[in-house]
């Protein structure tokens, strides 16, 4: 009976931690009641999805790094959600990312972050590879080049 139920557990196990390691249908709020979905992401390149709040030391110190290296986010999809009015989040985003073309800031006005991503602090981070499955998870400020690594 071990010999059986093991890998079938195992099997199962693999199942289901891929299944919620993969990029979820997420609906958040853009400018202009625009509904920021999956669908407004560059299909077949990585996406970076970074939960954060435009008040955060560490968060400022998170955008410093990547828009000091923002040449390396080329063709990566930066997602940048907050729970915070779009007004905040928009000052933050003229602050450090004014007009930067692969980078989409939105507000998760309805919480729902931690339902789609899993229990988040701000500020975290997830990386997801070309084919939407996540490869990294960071749960603090992180360099470019670590954040970058498991894409390589």
């Amino acid at each position: 009976m071990k010999k059986f139920l093991i890998p079938m557990l195992t099997v199962l196990y693999c199942t289901i931690t891929a299944n919620a390691q993969r990029l979820p249908e997420f609906s958040f709020s853009g400018n202009g009641n625009k509904k920021i979905t999956v669908a407004n992401l560059q299909a077949n390149k990585p996406v970076i999805v970074f939960l954060f709040d435009p008040y955060c030391d560490h968060c400022e110190k998170q955008a410093e790094w990547i828009k000091k290296d923002l040449k390396k986010f080329d063709g990566i999809n930066l997602l940048w959600v907050s729970t915070e009015s779009l007004d905040d989040i928009n000052s933050f985003a003229k602050r450090y990312f004014p007009a930067v073309s692969n980078i989409i800031f939105c507000s998760d006005q309805d919480f729902m972050f931690d339902d789609w991503f899993g229990y988040s602090e701000v500020p975290s981070i997830y990386v997801y590879d070309k084919n939407r499955n996540r490869v990294a998870a960071f749960k603090k400020e992180t360099p470019v080049e670590e954040m970058l690594k498991p894409l390589k």
